[in-house]
């Protein structure tokens, strides 16, 4: 079977050599398909240019001829598993193939409930459980979807780092945390001072009545 993927690892936005109307292409492919389920989540043209021209990673599929627009998904690495985060593809039929073939790779979903049995039929293991994940300063619970069982560790490790990033519970709790670290340490240095303190007074008293024991 003919390997149709591509890697590219964007390091330096000049790696990626795309024309503004390359670029026009590759939005209006995502924008085309997020409009199937989330129109008001489209990212405009600009925001999305300069989101992907991060510290990315991007899966897509070869081009048959140098004019063609290829379907490319765009994610990071993190622990060695790709978590793909935009989807652009060229066409549906395309970007399912793609999706299908990502199974080769060591993969991470975090989709919406909805987006769950399309990963289950193109093949992945999805969770049996929601967590919460920020998206524009809310919390949107999603499926974890991963390409084989060998992902899980990484997977929950690359969760709780997410977690404790963006979640203002985690930030709450952790402030709450920190207070009561300190709260405990200055009680502990005030118990340990007046326990040395009781220790001290007793024994200075043992040993004033040792020492009339002694005369008597």
């Amino acid at each position: 079977m003919e390997n149709n993927l591509c890697k590219l690892e964007i390091t330096n936005p000049d790696q990626l050599i795309w024309t503004r109307q390359v670029c026009h292409r590759i939005w209006q492919n995502y924008a085309r398909a997020m409009a199937r389920r989330r129109k008001k989540s489209i990212l405009p043209k600009d925001r999305f240019v300069n989101y992907v021209y991060q510290d990315f990673v991007v899966y897509k599929y070869r081009c048959r001829s140098l004019r063609s627009i290829p379907t490319v998904i765009f994610g990071q690495e993190r622990y060695g598993i790709f978590c793909p985060s935009h989807f652009c593809p060229n066409t549906m039929r395309e970007g399912y193939r793609l999706i299908k073939d990502l199974r080769q790779e060591k993969v991470l979903f975090a989709v919406t409930e909805d987006l769950s049995p399309m990963l289950r039929k193109a093949g992945y293991i999805v969770l049996p459980f929601k967590i919460p994940m920020m998206f524009r300063g809310q919390t949107v619970w999603k499926k974890i979807a991963i390409s084989r069982w060998e992902v899980l560790r990484p997977a929950i490790q690359i969760l709780l780092d997410e977690f404790r990033e963006k979640s203002p519970v985690y930030r709450r709790a952790y402030k709450i945390y920190h207070n009561l670290k300190w709260l405990w340490i200055d009680f502990k240095w005030w118990l340990d001072g007046h326990i040395s303190k009781a220790a001290r007074y007793m024994s200075k008293v043992i040993g004033r009545r040792q020492k009339k024991e002694v005369d008597v």
